[in-house]
């Protein structure tokens, strides 16, 4: 058993010689190469193609652009007291003449004009297809009329003034491309009227009874001027006229064109302006 033993151990021994003579060589691992953008590509890509350019379309109501401050192109309105020499800027009434000063809180001009919306602007302006009466407001009105109701003309004198930069309608898009463009009122912002005559005026007038006549007079638009009559309907109680006069004029006489748009909309250029009015006496 000990010669056995002594034997493996020598077998052994010899064995752990041998290899020690030699080295035993490791299978080297390939490496490890990262794939670059271009292995990533496809062979034959397919080009995207570009989206669709869309048309731009024309705003029919953009906004007015804001003028600098100070910088004048807005002037304030001139009242109608300053604007025309007369009574009201402190001259002697003379006879039975009476003055009576229009009060803007109690007053307003109104223009009413026939509009068509057409296809287009159901989608783009959200108004309904087919005919309208678009209508305008502003209170911003001041004036005057001297009067003799004792005589057989009772007009001594009369003239009013409306701020067209005031004209509000239902839509701010249409108020803002009738200042900056149509009507251009941010540049001619007064509507102008001097009464030249009273026609029809009844006879023997007594206060509390309703007056029916026509005013005749020049209105002045964008500094232009035109023959205007106005049917009038009136009552004088207690030194305070109420009433209303309306007249028909047309865009092209006062040196604009009806707005018209294609596909959206378009405006007559006939238009009927009423003025409601309360005048206080005043000495």
């Amino acid at each position: 058993m000990k010669k056995l033993t002594i034997s493996l151990f020598l077998l052994l021994t010899a064995v752990l010689a041998a290899c020690g003579g030699s080295q035993v060589e490791m299978p080297t691992a390939e490496p490890i190469v990262e794939p670059t953008s271009a292995a990533l590509e496809p062979v034959n890509p397919t080009p995207i193609p570009p989206p669709p350019t869309q048309e731009p379309v024309e705003e029919a109501y953009p906004p007015p652009p804001a003028p600098p401050a100070d910088s004048g192109a807005y002037p304030p309105p001139t009242s109608g007291l300053d604007a025309y020499p007369g009574a009201g800027n402190g001259a002697q009434l003379e006879g039975d003449a009476r003055l009576f000063v229009i009060v803007p809180d109690e007053s307003e001009a109104i223009y009413t004009v026939d509009e068509e919306f057409l296809s287009g602007a159901v989608q783009q302006l959200g108004q309904a297809l087919g005919l309208t009466d678009t209508v305008g407001r502003s209170s911003d009105i001041e004036g005057e009329l001297v009067l003799d109701l004792t005589a057989a003309n009772p007009l001594v004198s009369g003239q009013f003034t409306v701020d067209l930069r005031t004209l509000t309608s239902d839509d701010s898009r249409r108020d803002n491309r009738i200042r900056n463009e149509w009507l251009e009122s941010n540049r001619y912002p007064l509507a102008e009227f001097r009464a030249t005559a009273v026609e029809n005026f009844p006879a023997n007038y007594v206060e509390g009874q309703t007056a029916t006549f026509q005013l005749v007079g020049d209105m002045t638009i964008r500094q232009i001027t035109q023959s205007v009559v106005f049917e009038v309907t009136a009552i004088l109680n207690n030194g305070v006229i109420t009433g209303e006069a309306t007249a028909d004029m047309r865009m092209t006489d006062f040196g604009f064109n009806p707005p018209n748009m294609a596909n959206l909309f378009t405006v007559a250029d006939e238009f009927s302006i009423e003025i409601t009015f309360t005048a206080r006496e005043t000495n």
